[in-house]
């Protein structure tokens, strides 16, 4: 079973943010778990032991680690300041 959580940093990201861009980045991220292999819809970020990801969600980057089939969310950013 995959499962996901924020850290507190990116906890407090995405309560900052407007209710329906909260709801909307949750439900993407239990759709992408829903579909079985959400890395299918991520992208590699970095190479090294931990491997970040992220996810695409409208104007926002979702950054996130993957292990042991648990999706630990890092870093909630619109597209401008992601990169």
């Amino acid at each position: 079973m995959i499962t996901y959580s924020f850290t507190k940093h990116a906890d407090r990201q995405l309560r900052k943010l407007p209710a329906e861009t909260q709801k909307r980045i949750v439900r993407k991220i239990k759709f992408y778990i829903a579909d079985g292999d959400p890395l299918h819809f991520a992208r590699l970020i970095t190479d090294d032991k931990d491997r970040t990801y992220r996810f695409r969600v409208g104007d926002y980057r979702i950054f996130f680690d993957w292990k042991n089939n648990h999706i630990k969310v890092n870093n909630i950013k619109p597209r401008p300041r992601a990169y």
